[in-house]
């Protein structure tokens, strides 16, 4: 659906954003706007942001301090208290995600130090050379905890912006009402619940956006108080009882109402739409009563009130400044006049699973210059009365890509071009004749023959069916045998590993540093080494084997000769003095743990359902080698996430295979798994009294 934007601007030429804030930021000097409306979907305040980034970026300390000449500038003490307690109640997952705010210093970064993120300050007019907060912006932070109310002591805020922080939760403090100089709070996407506290103070509100919430209660009468509102967002929440309608009638000024996905009841008959209201969204909500409240001076741009159960007629008017109309899913009845057709401006009608009924009579098709949809899907639609000038045919009646009516009884049976084009769903749909074949029978033997004729082209058919299935199938069975096979293949028991040198793997890991450090896990350390001819290895330090270096080789012997496309391959081995290292094929991809569950900058990647189905299979197939081919058997005992690791393809490899041999004496210390399982080769259980 393509999206409609309306932009009115206003702003003098003689205020500057500097006088603005500087003497009266409470006041209502803003007056540009930009809103926009998608079917169905609300947009965030994106003329709100582009305010608040001017606002932030344009003030600088560093205007009201020039006229102290930068000496001896700070901000107030009990403004820079109550950022630090809003600090200490929010649980940062690093201190450096909001810089400055520990570190002490001015908020507000004077003496040529820079202030604390999110935090716009001004200088304090006719009084000692000091600043004070105006702003705070801190949006999509992760923050986490909940909103301390010592944000009501920020007495010369002006805007407030905590936004798409989902992990914020707990009330909204009722200090937030003593912010009688703010102009724009929006506390949008965040965890908040509870009650929406009174902002009857906040008289110089223009733009209030708590939408996307958890909040609950009831909208309160002191909405009414807000006289320079233009914007409110309550959308999204879990709001309940009815509206105070007489409150909203007081918005005078107000531009933009979003209300939808909540649980509101009531009647909006008596709302009066206030001359400067453009967009009305209550959608999805329980709002019963009529459409009285529409009037044909009104300028609604946009009137969404879809999913409620709204009654009755659509008013009988021309409404010549509404552009997009939606009102699916409610109980509206009767027939749509010619005057409501007639709106000039009209581009979305969406009357959608409604009781409409009787003739639909189109007006000339001029009027449908801007039209781009109107549907009326699942209607009780009879008939429709084309203009008589038409010529009543699919090519030259343009009306007919843009109207849909399938589900009305009009439609039960297109057959003519028209008709094929109208009673579409959509306009991607395309609809055809139905064919329709009459047998002709003389006696009911012929009846009785066609009959079984029918019900053996059936059966067969699904004999058909079932036997397709069930022969691919087996050819997935024997596939996959054959794979087991080629993999069983390549084992080659002659294979023996490679003894390294110490130096030469203290070299390719740059003497093991925490740079080439890869991981660690319950038996030793990993890193990553570059031999001198540019092999990339994986060389594990194991810690702490308790087999004597006969013993140690003797084993590395044996894991070595295992090989499979699903297992990590041991190239060889480091022994001198106490150190016991082994050296493994480099995988790119890290391991399956840090693919599913990091973020995208620590190696975290989307994994789609067929690679994840690969990934199952692949590890199946290592682990059947390992237990049924490998000799002797092998059970590796460490199976987890960390333990699968991942190369260019996100092909599985099985990792720490055999170390289970080395470390004989293995405890829950060093793996996610008990230790009660001991003697992983020979296919033995030799702790367990049955295997």
């Amino acid at each position: 659906m393509e999206r409609t934007c309306f932009v009115v601007c206003r702003v003098s030429a003689s205020m500057e954003w500097k006088s603005v804030m500087d003497q009266t930021a409470q006041k209502s000097y803003w007056s540009s706007f930009l809103f926009c409306h998608r079917r169905r979907l609300w947009p965030s305040l994106l003329w709100l942001w582009a305010a608040a980034v001017a606002l932030l970026s344009g003030f600088g300390t560093s205007q009201g301090i020039n006229a102290c000449n930068r000496i001896n500038v700070t901000t107030d003490s009990s403004e820079v208290n109550a950022l630090r307690a809003i600090y200490r109640g929010f649980l940062l997952p690093s201190p450096g995600d909001l810089p400055g705010w520990i570190e002490g210093g001015d908020p507000c970064g004077v003496g040529g130090k820079e202030g604390w993120r999110g935090v716009a300050c001004q200088s304090i007019i006719n009084g000692p050379c000091s600043t004070t907060v105006s702003g705070l912006q801190l949006t999509n932070l992760n923050l986490k905890g909940s909103l301390a109310k010592e944000i009501g002591n920020l007495k010369n805020l002006s805007i407030l912006s905590i936004a798409y922080n989902p992990s914020l939760m707990g009330p909204i403090p009722s200090s937030v009402g003593n912010l009688t100089n703010v102009v724009v709070l929006d506390l949008n996407d965040n965890g908040f619940s509870g009650n929406i506290p009174s902002l009857a103070r906040c008289k110089s509100l223009q733009a209030l956006d708590l939408s996307g919430n958890k909040l609950n209660g009831t909208i309160s009468e002191w909405l009414g108080n807000l006289t320079q509102l233009q914007r409110l967002d309550l959308s999204n929440n879990q709001l309940t009882g009815s509206l105070p309608v007489s409150s909203l009638n007081n918005l005078k000024n107000v531009v933009h109402i979003a209300i939808s996905n909540n649980n509101l009841t009531g009647t909006l008959d008596n709302f009066s739409t206030p001359i400067s209201l453009r967009t009305l969204n209550v959608s999805n909500n329980h709002f019963s009563g009529t459409m009285s409240f529409l009037k044909n001076e009104s300028q609604l741009a946009v009137l969404d009130l879809s999913r409620n159960e709204i009654s009755g007629v659509l008013p009988d008017m021309t409404t010549p400044g509404l552009q997009q109309i939606y009102m699916a899913s409610n109980k509206l009845n009767g027939n749509i006049s010619s005057a409501f057709l007639n709106s000039p401006n009209l581009q979305y009608l969406s009357l959608d699973y409604n009781q409409i009924s009787g003739t639909l009579d189109l007006p000339p098709l001029q009027n449908f210059s801007r039209l781009q949809a109107m549907s009326l899907l699942n209607n009780s639609i009879t008939n429709v009365g084309f203009p008589a000038s038409s010529m009543l045919s699919a090519a030259d009646l343009s009306v007919s890509n843009l109207l849909f009516l399938s589900g009305n009884p009009y439609c039960s049976n297109p057959q003519t071009d028209l008709l094929l084009q109208i009673c579409r769903s959509n306009s991607s749909q395309r609809l055809i004749r139905s064919i329709v074949t009459v047998v002709h029978s003389t006696s009911n033997i012929n009846r009785l023959l066609v009959i079984l004729v029918i019900i053996a082209a059936f059966f067969g058919m699904l004999v058909a069916i079932i036997s397709m299935i069930e022969v691919r199938r087996l050819l997935k069975k024997i596939q996959s045998l054959r794979e087991n096979q080629q993999d069983t293949d390549k084992v080659d028991v002659q294979v023996q590993p490679i003894l390294y040198s110490y130096t030469e793997l203290k070299a390719a890991t740059e003497d093991f540093s925490d740079w080439s450090r890869l991981g660690q896990g319950g038996f030793g350390v990993v890193f990553k080494g570059v031999l001198s001819d540019g092999t990339a290895l994986a060389v594990k330090q194991l810690t702490n084997s308790e087999l004597t270096l006969e013993a140690f080789l003797n084993e590395v012997v044996t894991i070595s000769s295992v090989k499979h496309r699903n297992l990590i391959s041991l190239k060889g081995c480091c022994v001198q003095g106490d150190q016991r290292v082994l050296v493994y094929e480099y995988v790119e991809n890290n391991n399956l743990a840090e693919a599913l569950w990091d973020a995208p900058s620590k190696g975290g990647r989307e994994l789609d359902w067929s690679t994840r189905f690969n990934i199952i299979l692949g590890v199946a197939r290592g682990l059947t080698h390992l237990h049924h081919v490998a000799s002797p058997p092998i059970i590796h005992r460490d199976i987890k996430a960390s333990n699968i690791l991942l190369d260019t393809k996100f092909e599985p490899k099985i990792g720490d295979v055999g170390l289970a041999l080395l470390f004989p004496t293995l405890d829950n210390d060093r793996s996610h798994l008990s230790g009660n399982l001991s003697g992983t080769k020979h296919g033995k259980c030799m702790k367990l009294t049955s295997c």
